[in-house]
Parts: C-alpha cells; structure tokens; sequence
C-alpha cells in the first residue's frame, strides 16, 4: 500500500487492508484473498487462553497462505 500510496488504515483485519487496496484499483487473485482469514491469528496466538489452540493443519495453511501472499506482493514491488 505503501509503493502504491494508497492510505491505509493501522489495523490486524487483513481483509480490511485487501479491501482498502482493491479499492485503489489493484486486482487482488483470490487465492490472495483467502489471507483475510489469517487475521484471527493475530489474537488468537497473541493472547495465552484466548481460543482454541491451533492445530498443525491449520498452522500450515496459514504458513501456505501467508507464504503466497509475500510472493505477489514481491511480485507487485519488484523486489
């Protein structure tokens, strides 16, 4: 959002700072999308006791995911 200077909000919803670079008019692959899921770690695995404990299989989804996202955004900057 930043190499595009799209303002943005300072917030862990992730679906929400996708939202908000949609809006500036870059096409976001669905694949990207599925990211806004991973904003529920940013509590759940923050705070001991909150939620259940995350599984392995969920721990590497997340980790696919995330992985994904860094690639299209490294993609989109040209790093």
């Amino acid at each position: 959002m930043i190499h595009k200077a799209v303002p943005f909000l300072y917030t862990h919803d992730i679906g929400s700072l996708i939202d908000q670079i949609k809006k500036a008019g870059v096409i976001v692959p669905s694949s990207i999308e599925t990211a806004a899921g991973l904003s529920e770690f940013a509590v759940q695995t923050r705070y001991p006791g909150w939620g259940e404990p995350v599984t392995e299989a969920e721990y590497n989804e997340a980790v696919d995911i995330a992985s994904n996202v860094v690639k299209w955004v490294d993609s989109k900057i040209n790093f």
